[in-house]
Order: structure tokens, then sequence, then C-alpha cells
């Protein structure tokens, strides 16, 4: 009897987590945010720099 509610329970959790880490990614990537924050990334200031020049750009097209 528990083994068959835990092969049901355990692959709809580590399911469940898959999904809720595939919509966090998904809504990061929406918001211009790729990774988890730019303090701990060695690509930080390229990427403040890019972020910089297309504010830039869309000021100036008006």
């Amino acid at each position: 009897m528990l083994a068959q509610v835990l092969n049901v329970v355990l692959p709809a959790v580590v399911f469940g987590y898959g999904l809720y880490l595939l919509i966090r990614m998904l809504r990061g990537r929406a918001r211009g945010c790729g990774c988890g924050g730019c303090s701990g990334c060695p690509m930080a200031h390229s990427c403040a720099e890019l972020s910089h020049m297309k504010r830039k750009e869309d000021t100036h097209d008006d």
C-alpha cells in the first residue's frame, strides 16, 4: 500500500518542482534577467554595459 502511494506521490513532487523551476526561469527571462542576479555573476560588467546601451538607445529614439 505504501509503495503504491509513494510511486505516485514522489514523481508528482519531482514533476511539480521541475515545473516550478521552468516557470521561474521563463519569468526571469521575460523580465530580462537570465540568471539569478548580477552580484556573483562573472559577466555582470558586460551585462550592465549592454543594458545601459539599450536604455540609451530607447531614450534617443523619441
